[in-house]
């Protein structure tokens, strides 16, 4: 990963030449007053993922500003957001989670409007801000299979393979019935294929687990010959060598939105807004793409590393929001049992 952060320019916190005299001096000024500042606190839950500490290294280096990491489960870090308003002692700064957990938090009024950056000029088609909070990567689901076990020929090409008999009691899955990655991927199935694909695969004897890292070792190591939900990102960048690999059945591909915010309660506002346009850089981009995260900027995919482009190229399927949670869960339960 170092080697990538060599090749790359810098995160792109000058404006364009396109942008305005305006929005320059409006941007310089703003600049200026974030470096006066000298400090950012973020809360995240990316657990320690090199491309992210890479980023943030950078962004400290190119900017003279201390970025202080707090990492955490979603829900811990969300929480702590709340608790930390209601007594009046905020720590953060920004927030960057999954959008069900932002949505949350913004229709609770807990975060501030980020204002117009220079590289939301950049965004793909489809990645929406809102306000309060702009899309940073999407964190997306196929499967991991074991080439020990599965010829190339025999890999599932789309999600309905996956009801084949010959698949009967080789799959595991992290649990669907509860909020996770198994939601996380069978959520967007069974609203795009129906209670009926559910119930295909009920009659598969799938083992459900409720740890990803587990689920993962015991398809490499030959308990079984399929991983349902895998995070493509894991498979890409962590697997190396063992006798797995990333498969992505078609048309398209569940996923887990990712984004950013500026916590109401922010002390270091204008470092938060310097953080969250390098976050939208090609180079910042490039960095989550090429570990198998897809990037929300235009033109990156096509810069990507070659061995992960097509990953992350892949059309989306749809993700689970706040609203449609419960009755998703509810629907795991009755195919699947309590």
């Amino acid at each position: 990963m170092r080697k990538l952060l060599e090749r790359t320019a810098a995160l792109g916190l000058c404006l364009l030449s396109a942008v305005s005299a305006q929005a320059q001096t409006n941007w310089s000024e703003l600049t200026d007053q974030a470096r006066e500042e000298g400090s950012l606190v973020v809360y995240h839950s990316q657990l320690g993922a090199e491309h992210f500490i890479d980023f943030v290294k950078t962004f400290e280096e190119e900017t003279g500003i201390k970025v202080e990491l707090l990492d955490g489960r979603a829900s811990e870090t969300a929480e702590r957001v709340r608790s930390e308003s209601a007594s009046g002692k905020g720590k953060g700064d920004l927030l960057i989670t999954s959008d069900a957990v932002l949505m949350g938090l913004e229709a609770e009024e807990l975060l501030q409007p980020h204002g117009d950056l220079p590289n939301l000029a950049n965004l793909r088609e489809g990645f929406v801000p809102t306000d309060n909070s702009i899309p940073v990567f999407v964190q997306s689901y196929g499967i991991l299979v074991n080439t020990d076990q599965v010829a190339p020929e025999d890999y599932p090409k789309e999600w309905t393979d996956l009801l084949d008999p010959k698949w009967k009691g080789q799959i595991i899955s992290n649990d669907p019935r509860a909020i996770g990655v198994g939601l996380a991927s069978l959520g967007p199935l069974y609203e795009t294929y129906g209670s009926d694909f559910l119930e295909g695969l009920a009659k598969q004897d799938i083992t459900f687990s409720r740890n990803i890292r587990l689920e993962e070792r015991r398809v490499a190591q030959g308990e079984f010959a399929i991983n349902l939900a895998q995070v493509f990102s894991f498979a890409i960048s962590e697997y190396e060598g063992l006798p797995v690999t990333l498969v992505v059945p078609g048309p398209s591909v569940p996923y887990t939105p990712m984004s950013a915010a500026v916590l109401r309660d922010a002390d270091h506002v204008a470092a938060a807004k310097l953080f969250l346009n390098a976050y939208l850089s090609d180079q910042a981009q490039l960095l989550y793409a090429n570990v198998g995260l897809i990037p929300v900027v235009e033109g990156v995919v096509e810069q990507a590393d070659p061995e992960v482009r097509d990953f992350v190229g892949v059309d989306l399927m749809g993700w689970i929001g706040p609203e449609n949670r419960g009755p998703a869960v509810a629907e795991m339960k009755r195919v699947f049992g309590e």
